[in-house]
């Protein structure tokens, strides 16, 4: 079983999926062998690794990311509200939206039911185990645990494909490839050439958070001007809210689905560009 993402705007790209138990930040291979990792353990790898990329001379991660990191992964939890929306003009348009819970290991994903056809699943942990279900259906899935998982899954969640960090990359790279307009302390970015359709991103700065995914209906190397009149998809990831503890109530499982045992995990649902 495999979905897109959320963010199904992604279908027909070439997305690549990962090996099984790999994901971006393969804490199981790092961490393989030991049989107990701890949870700050795991998030020292994602600190280092900025550091580390930050101090390089190609600079390939600036140094401002780890902010973003910090948001989803130092308060005690977190509600992380999301939504795609289809824009243009003055008109929006919502297709998907709901929130996701964090809680330093612990994951809870919950659609909003009024909305039909979600295109990621609504996912738990109670106990020991990862549920995966797809909002409206009766069956649903007991994913294959492995170090990280949901470390991996939420990071994953909140840019999907990565595409808004590596447009930002670009930015503090590049700057002259983008247009750029602020109000406040908010930033939108886009490119002068936005290839197969990946218009720019909106991002906040001081503390960094890369809130919105722009994205036009091109599928080719070379597309149209971004204006005013260009209807865009826009995946928006609210910052995080800090909270004590994700609500008990989401924590119990759907009356109606069946769930079983999956030889796969979250990796099933991880793809990148």
């Amino acid at each position: 079983m495999r979905y897109l993402t959320a963010f199904s705007v992604f279908a027909g790209l070439l997305c690549l999926p990962l090996p099984a138990q790999a994901g971006f930040w393969a804490f199981e291979k790092k961490f393989a062998g030991k049989k107990s990792v701890s949870y700050n353990e795991i998030i020292q790898v994602i600190y280092n690794h900025v550091d580390r990329t930050a101090k390089s001379p190609k600079g390939e991660v600036p140094a401002d990311f780890k902010e973003v990191f910090q948001a989803v992964f130092e308060p005690a939890a977190v509600k992380i509200p999301f939504r795609t929306v289809t824009v243009k003009g003055s008109d929006r348009k919502i297709l998907e939206d709901g929130v996701i819970y964090f809680a330093k290991g612990q994951l809870v994903v919950k659609h909003n039911s009024t909305l039909p056809n979600a295109n990621i699943p609504d996912f738990a942990t109670i106990g020991d185990k990862l549920y995966a279900w797809k909002p409206g259906e009766k069956k649903g899935e007991i994913l294959k645990r492995f170090t990280g998982d949901t470390i991996e899954l939420v990071d994953y969640l909140i840019d999907p494909a990565l595409l808004m960090r590596y447009t930002y990359f670009d930015y503090k790279r590049s700057s002259k490839d983008f247009t750029a307009s602020n109000i406040q302390n908010t930033t939108t970015i886009l490119r002068k050439n936005a290839p197969y359709g990946f218009a720019g991103i909106r991002f906040d700065s001081a503390p960094l958070w890369l809130g919105t995914n722009m994205i036009a209906s091109c599928k080719t190397e070379t597309c149209p001007a971004i204006t005013a009149d260009t209807e865009l998809t826009q995946i928006e990831i609210d910052r995080p809210i800090p909270i004590s503890q994700i609500p008990i109530e989401l924590l119990k499982l759907p009356k109606n689905v069946k769930f079983t045992q999956s030889a796969g995990s979250i990796d099933n649902y991880l793809l990148y560009l």
